[in-house]
């Protein structure tokens, strides 16, 4: 029998090759996938506003006139192409969709134009799926066939086992876990994509938004979608990775038991640490709960576990840096940690840098935006900076914050930005609607006047310079207290059949009011 330092070895070995497979796929197919639904999506907003803005601005109403007769007959060739190339989707709903459309006499332009981007994010997830299930199925069967050699290699023991065919494979694809599987996961990310840019490009047109200024939402909002199915193929991957060790584990007869094994670096979640080296019987397991992938991005994997073994050997652990290096093989997570990153200054800052990387990153593209070349010119240089040169990251912080500190914009500046969106309301009105007896309260450093009553938890906020005003509810909790015309709280509508939120600019037009009087309301 070998020693456990052999089984974790070889098997986390087996493990590796397979996330390798994964990641190869997210840094190559997918991310070309990705950048071309993008500058597909790109160039039909370029069309989109070459054709109907004027001064590179559009507005919705334009966005919603109708095509016109030529326009409509370009837009139905292309739904016939689009048509052509949605034969392969697996539910034919877009092809209903496409075709519903197509026999519409009435078709607006910004419908048009979703209907593109649409096109491109559907071809996009069958392109998606077709690979992934691909990739799935060689990461199963190349880690069932992997697993069983290192088995009969480890233990001496000659194992029968039956040869995987087709189907089989492909229920291990389909079968659920966590109640979903990766066809519906791919799904739903698509939709949720499609709604995201949806909302971002009606948003950017209720905005006024310039063609590089839209175009940068989209290309934000297309990275997203992208971290989030590299985030998706990762955990698929390992869950099809660890399903194949259980089942030829099984296959083999002669495991019974596996030992939860958690990667020994400081990039590991709280919960696979608790878990790591931690044994049980083969029919007590449970993915998420004590097998694995136990959340997203999960790099965790199982061994074989033999009550019999006697030497422990060695199990590769990795510093901050990558380095590698062997510990004793029955250390678990939290001994390790204890002993080898807990009091290590360069451990614990590597650490640090990995849990928050995210947030970094999102500070770091704010100092490069702000800062232009006197920010570092890389993301690891710039951890660097704010977690190991504390005299050299305060002199940076100081260079942004004297370049983003401005005067705060008064009401004027506010007005002549947002006030296009806003409707228009007699101020003296509105007072004697809902504060007849009001008294007037004075904030002449911000510029506002406020009438208020101790008879109501109204009060008006009328902004001097700007000459708007907003109706706010002083006893309503949350930052959206302000109400629209009749005192009605519009934080939500509904829509489908469904509650939902007001996003910001929708909200603002309904709650701020451009003064109609001619003078402000200052007297009854």
């Amino acid at each position: 029998m070998k020693s456990k330092e052999y089984w974790n070895q070889r098997i986390e070995q087996v493990a590796r090759l397979q996330y390798g497979k994964a990641d190869q796929y997210i840094g190559g197919r997918l991310k070309v996938e990705y950048l071309q639904a993008q500058q597909s999506i790109q160039k039909d907003i370029n069309m989109f506003y070459q054709r109907f803005a004027q001064n590179n601005d559009i507005n919705l109403v334009e966005a919603k006139r109708l095509l016109s007769g030529n326009e409509l007959a370009e837009f139905k060739m292309q739904l016939g192409e689009f048509t052509r190339l949605a034969k392969n989707n697996k539910d034919g709903q877009w092809t209903k969709t496409l075709n519903n459309v197509y026999y519409k006499v009435r078709v607006s332009r910004l419908e048009a134009l979703q209907i593109q981007i649409r096109n491109t994010i559907e071809n996009l997830r069958l392109a998606e799926e077709q690979q992934y299930s691909n990739l799935l199925s060689d990461t199963y069967k190349d880690t069932y066939y992997r697993t069983l050699f290192e088995i009969q290699r480890g233990t001496g023991i000659g194992v029968t086992f039956a040869k995987l065919d087709t189907k089989t494979v492909e229920k291990v694809l389909r079968t659920p876990w966590l109640e979903e599987n990766f066809s519906t996961r791919i799904w739903n990310n698509k939709q949720e994509l499609i709604r995201q840019l949806e909302t971002e490009l009606t948003q950017a047109i209720i905005r006024g938004d310039s063609l590089d200024k839209t175009a940068r939402t989209i290309r934000d909002r297309m990275g997203v979608s992208y971290r989030n199915a590299s985030r998706l193929i990762r955990t698929e991957a390992s869950h099809i990775q660890n399903e194949s060790t259980y089942d030829s584990y099984k296959a083999s007869g002669v495991v019974k038991k596996y030992q939860f094994l958690a990667t020994l670096d400081n990039r590991t979640s709280s919960v696979c640490r608790s878990m790591d080296n931690t044994v049980f019987n083969l029919n007590e397991k449970q993915v998420g709960i004590n097998y694995p992938p136990l959340h997203a991005n999960c790099r965790s994997t199982v061994v074989p576990y033999f009550d019999d073994e006697i030497d422990k050997g060695e199990r590769i652990a990795r510093k901050g840096d990558g380095k590698t290096y062997y510990v004793d093989g029955d250390m678990s997570y939290k001994q390790w940690y204890d002993k080898y990153v807990k009091n290590d200054v360069t451990e614990t800052t590597a650490e640090r840098k990995w849990e928050n990387r995210y947030s970094d990153q999102k500070q770091y593209e704010k100092y490069k935006e702000i800062l232009g070349k006197e920010a570092p010119n890389s993301f690891d240089k710039f951890q660097e900076l704010k977690y190991n040169n504390s005299e050299e990251w305060e002199t940076l912080k100081n260079q942004f914050k004297s370049k983003t500190t401005t005067t705060k914009r008064d009401g004027s500046t506010r007005a002549q930005e947002f006030s296009k969106y806003w409707k228009e309301a007699s101020l003296k009105d509105t007072i004697y609607k809902h504060i007849p007896d009001y008294q007037i309260e004075e904030n002449l450093n911000k510029g506002k006047k406020i009438y208020k009553s101790n008879q109501s938890n109204l009060q008006i906020v009328y902004d001097v310079n700007g000459d708007y005003f907003r109706i706010e509810d002083t006893i309503k909790k949350g930052k959206r207290r302000y109400l629209d015309i009749n005192a009605n709280d519009v934080s939500n509508k509904i829509e489908n059949g469904k509650q939902k939120g007001r996003s910001k600019d929708e909200y603002e037009a309904l709650t701020h009011y451009k003064n109609s009087d001619k003078k402000g309301a200052e007297k009854k």
